[in-house]
């Protein structure tokens, strides 16, 4: 089954819009799939959420999709204090505003949260929401209630 085919092939088991939801690495493929999709079978909304906006380890970011073929609405979700090297809060408003195809866009930035531990670019930091996942997961649903499908 085709990507194409399977994100249809859920719209149809489940009559719901279907959106992409990528965190960190995942950003890089739900922003691609969304764009490579963008002339049918695609998703109806994406959401990003600790955004990859620089180049990481493996090499790809969410600059290197298309921002002409996103045609639906995107939201980015980011804490003001994420330390991942690769994923810096200040790169999120330049970045949205590439995207002038989108009929919504929008930045939730987040605050608080922790203790933090670990890794910088790791769940248990600022980068994963620590401590206000319960706050991101409402605020993202909420956004979604809020922009149906076309």
């Amino acid at each position: 089954m085709s990507r194409a085919t399977s994100i249809a092939e859920l719209r149809r088991q489940a009559n719901v819009p279907v959106w992409l939801v990528g965190t960190s690495y995942g950003t890089v493929s739900a922003i691609k799939v969304a764009a490579y999709l963008a002339d049918g079978g695609g998703p109806d909304g994406i959401v990003l959420t600790a955004t990859l906006f620089r180049r990481g380890r493996i090499g790809d970011s969410v600059s290197d999709a298309d921002p002409t073929r996103i045609r639906v609405p995107l939201l980015l979700a980011h804490h003001r204090n994420d330390r991942c090297a690769y994923t810096p809060f200040a790169d999120a408003p330049k970045f949205l505003s590439r995207f002038q195809g989108a009929p919504a866009k929008e930045l939730l930035p987040f605050e608080g949260g922790g203790p933090v531990r670990g890794g910088v670019c790791d769940p248990f930091d600022h980068h994963g929401f620590i401590g206000i996942e319960r706050q991101v997961v409402d605020a993202i649903a909420a956004w979604i209630k809020a922009h149906p499908p076309h």
